[in-house]
């Protein structure tokens, strides 16, 4: 699938930072992964686009851009348009049958496991599941 995208900024990486995985910030112009036992996945900002060492610049996708992106998956996902959350390391996972649960955004990709890069479409800001 092709990925439709309009706005990537730069920011310093707190760690070392893989690409396709979620980030927030966390300090001046920092980044590091949001991580499943964040309590506030709203805090997610965007997207690595590459590999980056700590203290290296790392370009990030908006999550307010708009269009589509590659994340990496913690696992399978088996069906495609899954509500997905946030997982460790910024990877993403499908969310349980909580009403409750954060969830990010939908892949358009089924993952077969871990590590698998998969195209989603995340929202600006996490929500909480709709099941009516």
């Amino acid at each position: 699938m092709s990925q439709f995208y309009e706005h990537d900024f730069q920011f310093e990486a707190a760690a070392n930072l893989e690409a396709h995985r979620l980030v927030k910030l966390t300090g001046s112009r920092e980044v590091n992964y949001l991580a499943a036992a964040d309590t506030d996945p709203t805090e997610a900002i965007g997207v690595t686009m590459h590999k980056a060492n700590q203290n290296d610049i790392v370009h990030v996708r908006s999550l307010k851009a708009g269009g589509s992106v590659m994340v990496e998956a913690a696992g399978e996902i088996a069906s495609v348009n899954s509500l997905i959350k946030p997982a460790d390391s910024g990877k993403v996972q499908a969310a349980g049958s909580s009403e409750t649960e954060p969830v990010i955004g939908r892949n358009l990709e089924t993952a077969a496991g871990d590590e698998a890069v998969i195209e989603c479409w995340l929202l600006p800001m996490a929500t909480t599941k709709d099941t009516s």
